[in-house]
Formats: C-alpha cells, sequence, structure tokens
C-alpha cells in the first residue's frame, strides 16, 4: 500500500444519533455499547432507543474494495450529496444491503470470528 494511502475513507466528525424505538422490542428498557476487540467503544444504544454511534468511527465506503499499485479496484462509492455528505449511490446500496445483507453477515461472521462484544452502559 502507498504511503500516502488512507486506511479510511469517511470518518464522523461528531456523534451520530439514529431513533431505533420501532426496532427495539417493546420492554427495552436496558442500555448497552458495543466495544471493538481493542477495547474501543463504538457504539451506544441508550434505554430510550437512541443509538448512538460516536466520533472518529471511521469506515472505508463501500465494500469489497483492495489497492494494487496505488489503483483502487472495488464497489464505487460514488459522488457526494452536498446535503447529506453521504454518496449519491447511497440509495442503491442501502437496497442492496436490505436485501442480501443477513446471509452475507452471517457468513462474515463466520469467517472473521468477530472479537467485538456489548457490554453494559
Amino acid at each position: 500500500m502507498s504511503e500516502l494511502a488512507v486506511r479510511w475513507i469517511f470518518v464522523l466528525d461528531a456523534d451520530y444519533i439514529n431513533d431505533l424505538r420501532r426496532y427495539l422490542p417493546s420492554n427495552w428498557g436496558e442500555g448497552c455499547a458495543f466495544v471493538d476487540r481493542k477495547g474501543h467503544r463504538r457504539l451506544e444504544i441508550h434505554p430510550d432507543g437512541n443509538a448512538r454511534v460516536l466520533a472518529n468511527y471511521a469506515w472505508d465506503g463501500c465494500t469489497p474494495k483492495f489497492s494494487l499499485f496505488d489503483i483502487g479496484f472495488g464497489t464505487p462509492d460514488g459522488i457526494p450529496n452536498q446535503i447529506t455528505r453521504k454518496p449519491k449511490a447511497y440509495s442503491i446500496y442501502y437496497a442492496a444491503v436490505r436485501v442480501f445483507g443477513g446471509a452475507f453477515r452471517r457468513f462474515t461472521r463466520w469467517k472473521r470470528s468477530y472479537a467485538g462484544k456489548r457490554i453494559a452502559l
């Protein structure tokens, strides 16, 4: 990989909050947090049903992708929308993830033997 390449394409500047109440069980009343294998807290779900992705969370955009001799190959992210700061192809990718995501998630967890865990808030 090039010494000028960045590992993560997108980084949250501030916490991102989303209301999950409609997806949680009606008796939800506990909070929890999710940490990665290094112990860094990345996501919190509060008792009121708000999910908070913490600032400095980073990701590489659409996957799979790889670099060969400083040329990037893989799924394009598209041009970012000026208002939402999300790639314009986001609505297409969102639909694909909703349709195919479950199968890929199960396979990925099996393949990577995910080491993150859920902890109490």
